[in-house]
Parts: C-alpha cells; sequence; structure tokens
C-alpha cells in the first residue's frame, strides 16, 4: 500500500495545533508529491516548509470560512482558532 500516512505527536492531540500541523503535512504529500522522508539540504528544506506551511495557511482560512461564513479578519483569527504559528504565515 503506497498511500501517505500523515502521523502527529500525542502531545498535540487535544491542542489547536494539531489542525495547523495536520494541515502542513498535508501540505508536504499534496505539494511534493514523491518526496519521502526528511529533506536535510537548507535550500531544499526551506523551500518545502514554506510550501507547507502556505499550503496549511489556505486550508485553515477556507476552514475558518466553512465554520463562521465569512473570512478572517487577519492571520490572529487563524492563530487563535486554529493554532496556526504566526511566525510561519509570512
Amino acid at each position: 500500500d503506497k498511500r501517505p500516512i500523515i502521523l502527529l505527536n500525542e502531545s498535540i492531540r487535544d491542542s489547536v495545533q494539531r489542525n495547523f500541523t495536520c494541515g502542513h503535512e498535508l501540505g508536504h504529500i499534496i505539494c511534493q508529491p514523491g518526496i519521502t522522508g526528511y529533506q536535510t539540504g537548507r535550500l531544499s528544506h526551506g523551500t518545502c516548509e514554506y510550501e507547507a506551511n502556505q499550503f496549511a495557511t489556505a486550508l485553515m482560512g477556507l476552514l475558518y470560512v466553512e465554520e463562521n461564513g465569512y473570512g478572517p479578519d487577519s492571520y490572529y483569527d487563524l492563530v487563535h482558532n486554529y493554532g496556526s504559528p504566526y511566525n510561519e504565515l509570512d
């Protein structure tokens, strides 16, 4: 079976951070198909992490609209609702 699996640390099970983290990991699967494992190169790591963060942020924005009927006023709305680390949303 070659379907990707996302594993999350037990420590974030009851945290809103799990939403962003899961979206981030899903971003790796969708935006970087075929890449397996952890990338160790500085440039590839930065680019891959940036893409995954952007994907997670967009996904959290859509979830916010679905739950509230309107878009977030700011990044802080996403941070408050989904645990998105603000410094990674730039």
